[in-house]
């Protein structure tokens, strides 16, 4: 028998071998969908035409049974995953017959963690009989909201919408509470702010849901994170202070990052927290909730401000030049809130972006203050102020209504202030564990991808920086002033 020549042999094998990794990679999936090469999708889309985006294309893949956060103008899809561990989590559905949808083969899936600290983005292949298309797929560390407005979209009254959320420390994904779920929304254009309502799909129920561990609320809000605020958590670190400041922890303000998406557009980064209501402050039916702009005070919620005068009033009288009589005011809260503001260099949040509660007790009021929100905080301070910014860092924050209360009060008030000063400065807000909170946060954004994919990170660690000195420089002059 004649021998075949060794290389034949060898060229036999490869062949083989050939087959069967092309077999394998033609197999491999990934949470769901089939993974190809970029070889292989070009082969199999030679003949096919592309087209640059697909309408629908958000409504032809589902994650967990959900629809999958989509930006159409930028053509990217958002998948919240944890950062925690190496495995991903959720499981993509492919939705009709029309188009096959694959995940270009990618080394980074085999690293989850540094895909997503990178802000790695993957390529979705959609494929249909006669086109194709083709989307980019972000994995982040952070949470999602995705929310679809019915008809006309946002608007400064509520209207009807759907909301999608993203929770990278559920097991499933997506949260889910917010499972077939819908919701009231609307927006404040001047502020950015978006506010709403959860409630069942028949909008006849409104539901009281736990959202990003904030606990069950129904009213919820979304506040921009300031664009002067190059380090993204300085209204994070004033909530902290804020807790830490406030003995009633029914006043206590939390809040969680979320990457949000309005009708197919990428918004950015925001804050979630529970819309501060009297439902939130679990407040009784004769209680009176006010927020504060400047002179001008409204009521909190859709009641009529004329009809709710009364405690609002009695509030403004405490303040006329005459009166030195300050039985109704929460001394402990005001001097909370001075704490407060003088800590976060609050430059405005003595005239306005603060609530007024009205307790009521036996025919009268009790009245105490809470941040609504904090933009203008840690060094960041609006564009009227021009020049007096430079010095502000090194100046006491006006504050009138403590002053009068300390005035009025003797050295009581102002003891215990300086009382409660010295034992925050020594435990919650001590210089070092404000250090340490600002780190806290710039390491979430950072390993979450957000960075990498919206800074640059060398320049972001440097705004971050200059938040502690600043943090650092403030609480030093404080300090000095109540030494």
């Amino acid at each position: 028998m004649k021998k075949r020549p060794i290389w034949m042999g060898c060229l036999l094998i490869a062949m083989i071998c050939s087959v069967i990794l092309f077999r394998r990679a033609d197999a491999m999936r990934f949470q769901g969908l089939q993974v190809k090469s970029e070889e292989q999708l070009r082969q199999l889309t030679e003949n096919l035409s592309e087209i640059s985006g697909l309408q629908d294309m958000g409504e032809l893949i589902e994650l967990d049974g959900k629809t999958i956060p989509y930006d159409r103008f930028h053509n990217t899809f958002y998948v919240s995953q944890s950062t925690k561990v190496a495995e991903y989590a959720g499981t993509f559905h492919v939705i009709g017959e029309q188009y096959s949808v694959y995940l270009q083969e990618d080394g980074k899936l085999k690293d989850k963690q540094t895909a997503i600290y990178d802000g790695h983005v993957f390529r979705l292949w959609f494929v249909a009989k006669e086109e194709y298309a083709v989307a980019d797929l972000v994995f982040t560390g952070l949470p999602v909201i995705s929310i679809d407005i019915a008809e006309n979209g946002l608007a400064e009254n509520y209207g009807k919408g759907e909301i999608v959320v993203q929770n990278p420390d559920d097991d499933d994904v997506i949260t889910m509470s917010i499972k077939d779920s819908a919701v009231w929304i609307k927006t404040n254009y001047h502020s950015g702010t978006i506010s709403f309502k959860l409630c069942k799909q028949d909008y006849q129920e409104e539901r009281n849901l736990n959202l990003l561990g904030l606990g069950k609320h129904t009213s919820w809000k979304l506040y921009p994170v300031h664009d002067r605020d190059d380090s993204a958590f300085r209204e994070m670190l004033a909530a902290y202070v804020w807790n830490c400041v406030c003995e009633d922890e029914k006043l206590h303000r939390n809040m969680e990052y979320a990457e949000v998406i309005v009708d197919g557009q990428y918004c950015g980064l925001y804050y979630l927290a529970p819309k501060l209501g009297k439902g939130f402050l679990d407040l009784e039916e004769d209680d009176r909730l006010y927020k504060a702009e400047g002179d001008i005070y409204s009521v909190v919620g859709d009641e009529d401000i004329g009809k709710n005068r009364r405690a609002l009033e009695e509030y403004l009288s405490l303040w006329d030049d005459d009166n030195r009589e300050y039985e109704q005011i929460n001394t402990g809260n005001y001097a909370d809130y001075h704490i407060w503001l003088q800590t976060v260099c609050g430059i405005q949040s003595s005239k306005e972006d603060y609530c007024v509660i009205a307790h009521e007790n036996s025919g009268t009021y009790e009245f105490c203050r809470v941040p609504e929100r904090s933009k203008f905080v840690f060094g960041i301070y609006p564009s009227e102020m021009g020049w007096r910014s430079l010095t502000a860092a090194e100046s006491i924050m006006e504050d009138e209504p403590y002053e009068r209360l300390a005035e009025g009060a003797g050295s009581t008030i102002e003891e215990e202030f300086l009382k409660k000063w010295h034992d925050l400065r020594n435990g919650a807000l001590s210089t070092e564990v404000m250090w340490q909170y600002a780190g806290l946060y710039e390491e979430k954004l950072i390993e979450s991808g957000y960075i990498a994919r919206n800074a640059n990170q060398e320049e972001y660690k440097a705004a971050c920086l200059d938040v502690r000195q600043f943090i650092e420089r403030r609480l030093s002059y404080l300090d000095d002033c109540y030494d």
